[in-house]
């Protein structure tokens, strides 16, 4: 009989650990506490309305590509994707409105609206190329926290191409790139929150996440991203991969330095290996540790309405703040500004199923600090016709809503299992901070292994995939079978 590798956890990085280590010959089941598999990625429907409920980016389709090459088929046979263009449409309170086309001249002519020289623009664009591919890509793809990282040709050899960005926030970087034109500096900003931080604390390091959407693009997964981990489950069906739901983990057993099994509501599953793709601080707890002092990463405050439709409005659409920096300033004080910035999805424009004739589906989102008890009823109640208002100005028109619901972050720790509702794990709001995520390999149990969004290299569809193969090398170098 194989091995038993038994996973923890169905989201994207779970399911990524358990197809590598299927195709590698293990026995493996998957374990996931919710009646549906996922994780982050699901679906809010009602009212004949359906919502992409967790992400709604997906960058770098060719991880997905990987999975399925590893038992010789391809993701095109399975999902059909379709490259976002315009990737996304923004607008400020100044009635300012750019989009970002795959274009490489096309979007520089929307950027260059924000104030910069094209000539500018495509120094910088150039850059945040070179440092994806030096820094970037390297700190997502290889294990940061092992010594040979450092010493090895390729970190040495690309470190000084870096340095200028030592000592400088992400904010700060983008200002000495671009000192007269912050609405520039504003959208580039965003490219902080991808990982759930603060562009204002976020280390300059970061900033190359930009180069994912900008220069590689973005895709929707036809019917959106929740087709995404369904085609995953089904290919881990076609070979053996099997995946028990409502099946919450409650603690460990264990003999030495090893899990021999899994503690269930109804008994224990023996394991001789155990790939937790959870946050750690929930394993942290069974395993009686302290839980860590790193401050978690933003949340999120969502609004899932069904409208009349609204012409202009594309799958992805930003509505900037007036004030960036107060934004996230009462973001770190536990609150959210009235004149917070907004995010729609609206994926009934490329899956019209989505809504019903005439009507769209808006996912409606703000940045929210972490769950520490807030009275998150009264903050949606008061917010929001500060968020439709917003909408109707800058949209031109009023906003007819037939059906609407709530999220907060309550309700995605509920769901997802991330500690307090943060989206994206322990926060990376400090240069230190990006090599304190939970490495691959536990430091005391010599079988239990880590993935997802809160080990390295971070949250995100890209990085959670990423931490999957990670791990499973980590296994493969450990010798375990």
């Amino acid at each position: 009989m194989a091995d038993r590798a038994r996973i923890v956890g169905a989201g994207i990085a779970g399911l990524g650990a358990a197809l590598r280590l299927r195709a590698a010959g293990w026995d493996v089941e998957v374990l996931e506490r919710q009646p549906i598999l996922g994780g982050k990625i699901h679906c809010v429907e009602h009212d004949g309305y359906r919502f992409d409920a967790g992400p709604s980016f997906l960058t770098q389709p060719e991880r997905l590509d990987e999975l399925f090459a590893l038992f010789g088929e391809r993701l095109a046979d399975h999902l059909a994707l379709e490259e976002v263009d315009p990737s996304v449409r923004y607008w400020w309170p100044d009635g300012t409105t750019i989009s970002t086309p795959r274009d490489r001249e096309a979007l520089v002519a929307e950027l260059a609206k924000l104030g910069a020289t094209p000539a500018r623009i495509h120094a910088y664009l150039d850059e945040l190329a070179r440092q994806y591919d030096a820094i970037g890509a390297p700190f997502v793809d290889d294990h940061v926290t092992r010594p040979g990282f450092w010493i090895h040709p390729r970190t040495i050899t690309n470190l000084p191409t870096s340095m200028g960005m030592l000592g400088k926030t992400f904010a700060a970087y983008n200002q000495s790139w671009f000192p007269d034109a912050p609405k520039l500096v504003q959208f580039l900003g965003r490219y902080a929150t991808y990982a759930g931080n603060d562009p204002f604390r976020a280390p300059a390091f970061m900033a190359s996440i930009a180069d994912v959407e900008l220069r590689q693009g973005i895709w929707y997964p036809e019917d959106g991203l929740r087709s995404v981990p369904e085609a995953l489950v089904a290919l881990g069906q076609r070979h053996g991969v099997r995946f028990r739901t409502s099946a919450g983990v409650e603690g460990f057993e264990r003999d030495g330095r090893r899990v021999t099994g899994l503690r269930l509501g109804d008994g224990v599953e023996p394991a001789d290996l155990v790939v937790c793709a959870l946050d750690p601080q929930h394993v942290a707890g069974w395993l009686e540790r302290p839980l860590s002092p790193v401050p978690r990463a933003t949340s999120a405050l969502i609004w899932f309405m069904g409208v009349d439709a609204v012409p202009g409005i594309g799958l992805h659409n930003l509505f900037f703040s007036s004030d960036y920096a107060s934004e996230f300033a009462h973001i770190a004080d536990g609150a959210i500004v009235e004149d917070p910035t907004i995010y729609v999805n609206c994926s009934s424009v490329m899956s019209p199923s989505h809504a019903p004739p005439g009507k769209q589906n808006w996912f409606v989102m703000v940045n929210a600090p972490a769950d520490a008890g807030q009275d998150w009823a009264g903050m949606a109640d008061s917010l929001r016709p500060h968020v439709v208002g917003k909408l109707e100005r800058l949209l031109g028109q009023r906003i007819v809503v037939h059906s609407e619901s709530t999220y907060a972050p309550p309700d995605i720790a509920r769901t997802s299992g991330a500690w307090a509702g943060a989206i994206y794990g322990p926060a990376a709001n400090r240069l230190i901070d990006l090599f304190r995520k939970q490495p691959a390999r536990d430091a005391e149990l010599e079988n239990l292994f880590y993935c997802g969004g809160s080990s390295h290299p971070g949250g995100g569809i890209p990085m959670c995939l990423s931490s999957a193969r990670l791990a499973v090398q980590t296994i493969e170098a450990a010798g375990l079978r």
